[in-house]
């Protein structure tokens, strides 16, 4: 008896199902000078095309208008791709090519019927080329389906063009070939091009977590110890001195029992405030001010007395452990930035955590305002890498500077429990917060 064969799925490796942008933002905004130089040179390239073969223009409107479309996608391109707009989108790659691709067929209809050579026109040549320029935002199989279908388009306006080219008596497969191979030659070294980079980007991630996941075990260990020693300092404080009294004296009185109970009511409420303290409430570094880190004009023993901002968290329901890893790399970030930079002269960071009520409980609105002290413009300059980066991580970001506060404003999503689902995701009573140390 045999048994039945199942039909094998086709599964993608993950460096085709993600971006650089999603996996390695700050390479995704060093990327973006290319996108204005792209933008013009195509521009420039189809005004130069049309000019040059005027003659085989049979409605001048229709070549303005493929001029048109083609600048029209650059712009949409660039706009995208700035660093101030966050994610490119799925929706914006698609009006990208789409407007491209009217470009293309705008510039086919204006030279119909007089078009004697199909390797001189604009239109496949530009496609491709937007295509490779979205490679560092786009995943790897997006491109290659898009590549896919613009260059059926570029194909079969070639075709429908044979009867009007100079050159006769070819092939129509050759004709077909001749208007795909730009468009499916730039597209798909676009996509493994972001395919090759993803994987990178992925095998170092791997790397570093495996290599984390080897010394977890000792760093647990130390921070154990440093609780440990913290308690045993708090102790010694008070509770030991008490002790060591009513052990010297041989007796209670009814002052030690008094005494007693309000050094245990003290340990108890230091004990519980200190685990309700969220990972956004430890975030106090004192990291020593170099001199390179001070005000312009500063001396050296001035950047040494630089005071980190004070740090205030409203954070009641505990929305801080609800965000993703990435979220809280990109905050603790910031938060580094502000706190060892003496140049931008934060003083005072406030955050705010609260559940959107016009969506479901999924849903964490959060708004940071940060007062500086020193100027708008060099704070806005510096700060401007961080912010890009909480563009890429968060939803809906905003920032506004005015009278010496900028606030920042952005959304996440989550899983009720506050955990995101994973192969070893362990679930959390609703009321946890999402706090992996409590119960």
């Amino acid at each position: 008896m045999t048994r039945a064969l199942r039909p094998a799925g086709v599964r993608l490796s993950e460096s085709m199902r993600v971006s650089q942008q999603s996996i390695d933002p700050l390479g995704a905004l060093a990327a973006w000078p290319l996108a204005p130089m792209a933008a013009i040179a195509l521009t420039a390239f189809a005004i130069v095309t049309t000019v040059l073969h005027g003659d085989e223009v049979s409605s001048p409107a229709l070549a303005a208008l493929a001029i048109h479309l083609c600048a029209a996608s650059g712009v949409a391109h660039v706009v995208t791709a700035r660093p101030e707009h966050g994610r490119y989108g799925s929706g914006s790659f698609l009006l990208v090519i789409g407007l491209m691709t009217c470009a293309m067929l705008a510039q086919v209809a204006s030279t119909w019927g007089s078009n004697r050579m199909l390797q001189d026109d604009f239109g496949h040549i530009a496609v491709g080329i937007m295509l490779a320029a979205a490679a560092p935002y786009r995943p790897a199989l997006q491109i290659v389906v898009v590549t896919a279908c613009a260059s059926l388009i570029a194909g079969l306006l070639a075709v429908l063009q044979d009867p009007y080219f100079a050159v006769i008596d070819v092939p129509v497969i050759e004709r077909a070939v001749v208007g795909v191979v730009p468009v499916l030659a730039l597209g798909l070294a676009g996509a493994g091009y972001a395919n090759q980079l993803a994987k990178a980007v992925l095998e170092w991630q791997r790397g570093v977590a495996s290599r984390d996941a080897a010394l977890e075990g000792g760093v647990y260990d130390g921070l154990a110890r440093t609780v440990q020693q913290e308690q045993l300092a708090a102790l010694s404080e008070e509770v030991l001195p008490f002790l060591a009294g009513v052990a010297a004296t041989g007796a209670v009185s009814a002052d030690d029992v008094e005494r007693s109970r309000q050094l245990a009511r003290a340990v108890r409420a230091s004990l519980v405030a200190e685990l309700n303290h969220s990972w956004l409430e430890q975030l106090r570094i004192h990291v020593p001010q170099h001199t390179e880190h001070a005000p312009a004009g500063a001396s050296a023993p001035a950047a040494l007395q630089f005071a980190p901002p004070t740090l205030t968290v409203h954070d009641g329901r505990r929305r801080a452990f609800r965000m993703a890893g990435k979220q809280r790399t990109a905050l603790a970030a910031l938060l580094s930035e502000l706190s060892t930079n003496a140049r931008i002269g934060a003083s005072d960071v406030t955050i705010w955590l609260q559940p959107d009520p016009t969506h479901t409980p999924t849903r964490t609105n959060a708004r940071i305002d940060i007062e500086l002290g020193g100027a708008e413009a060099r704070t806005r300059t510096m700060l401007r890498p961080y912010l890009n980066v909480l563009q890429l991580g968060f939803e809906n970001l905003t920032y506004t500077m005015g009278a010496g506060v900028l606030s920042v404003k952005f959304s996440y999503d989550h899983e009720p429990s506050g955990e995101r689902p994973g192969p070893h995701a362990r679930r959390q009573p609703a009321d946890s917060g999402g706090d992996p140390r409590r119960p």
